[in-house]
């Protein structure tokens, strides 16, 4: 009896077993592209809130007071150091010659706050910054940083609506229960008596590498809100 032992596989077989592979191998690509995906949707979310912290903790513990202002038609905040001459004469404080470091401060925080894109306005008498900027991290997700304050003044509606503090001193009390915003605080330069701020930080970013929020339909979002006050004035 003559026996013929086969020394190659099919055509056919390759395929069967490429067809095998690609069952088996399919979905496990797919959950890794997804977990990538996933996990780079973390990291940027993650460089969101960490910038965001980096905002709010520098306008609330680094920049003075006095720096932080109101933005115009209700845009983006403005940091400004005003030179002699340029504030309030009211304010005894503002008639000294401004300190040259606030200015260096301001021109090193704001671009590592904000970001390029952060618009800086030259004028004869103070350099002002805005609230306002882009940033890429090293994996190319692009981020739009911005801050938005609220001076919560005492002038807008007149001083019968005015925030009242209550008056906790024993002694004058009984004859000074409140005092009025405009009895604390001297005017700002905004020709506004104000003791608190609200600070509201934005940093939006897409989930699409290259991408600018602005240009994306989805863009996510997030908020830190806080309360800045100058009781001290």
């Amino acid at each position: 009896m003559h026996i013929n032992f086969r020394q190659a596989i099919t055509f056919i077989e390759v395929m069967i077993a490429f067809l095998v592979l690609g069952i088996v191998l399919v979905p496990v690509f797919g959950f890794l592209t997804g977990s990538v995906k996933d996990t780079d949707k973390i990291y940027a979310e993650a460089i969101a809130i960490s910038r965001a912290k980096l905002i709010m903790d520098t306008m609330m513990f680094q920049i003075p007071w006095r720096v932080i202002r109101e933005g115009k038609n209700g845009g983006p905040c403005r940091f400004s150091v005003y030179k002699l001459g340029e504030a309030p004469s009211s304010i005894p404080e503002y008639r000294k010659k401004v300190n040259e470091n606030l200015n260096k401060l301001l021109a090193v925080a704001i671009p590592k706050m904000f970001g390029e894109g952060t618009i800086v306005s030259s004028a004869a008498n103070n350099e002002e910054w805005r609230g306002d900027g882009k940033f890429v991290n090293n994996k190319g997700f692009v981020f739009r940083a911005r801050a938005k304050v609220t001076d919560l003044d005492d002038d807008k509606l007149g001083p019968s609506y005015s925030i009242p503090f209550v008056n906790n001193d024993p002694l004058t009390q009984a004859s000074k229960p409140y005092y009025s915003i405009s009895e604390l605080t001297p005017l700002d330069y905004d020709k506004k008596f104000n003791v608190i701020k609200k600070i509201v930080v934005q940093v939006k970013w897409s989930n699409l590498k290259g991408l600018d929020p602005n240009e994306d339909k989805n863009p996510r979002s997030l908020f830190l809100v806080a309360y800045k006050s100058d009781l001290d004035s």
